[in-house]
């Protein structure tokens, strides 16, 4: 059963007419606000505890192995860029010497 608020009225009303204002006051204030389904017992919040922690296991494990995938592809990004670095530096020296041999070949036809 919903208690409503004009229900709840009701019953102050009644209360007032038989304890007396401060007494019927005293008695609603310690009704929950909603109904007695609403309200959430010691095993509920045990219950939630439970669940969260169980919840915040599998994230912490699910973390570990997201930063296990993303330490591994960031050393193979690593070895990327160094394997590409090499491959620059291997074509900037053979473009200098090249360059070197076509100026000395110039020079000796000059000569």
């Amino acid at each position: 059963m919903t208690i409503t608020e004009p229900a709840r009225h009701r019953l102050y009303d009644k209360l007032e007419g038989l304890l007396g204002m401060d007494d019927a006051a005293t008695l609603m204030a310690h009704l929950p606000p909603v109904g007695w389904a609403d309200v959430a017992t010691r095993a509920d919040l045990d219950q939630l505890h439970d669940r969260i922690h169980t919840d915040l296991a599998e994230i912490r494990v699910e973390m570990a192995s997201l930063r296990t995938d993303l330490r591994t592809d960031l050393a193979g990004f690593r070895d990327e860029i160094r394997r590409d670095q090499l491959q620059v530096q291997r074509q900037l020296i053979f473009a200098v010497i090249a360059a070197a041999l076509s100026l000395l070949g110039t020079i000796a036809i000059a000569i």
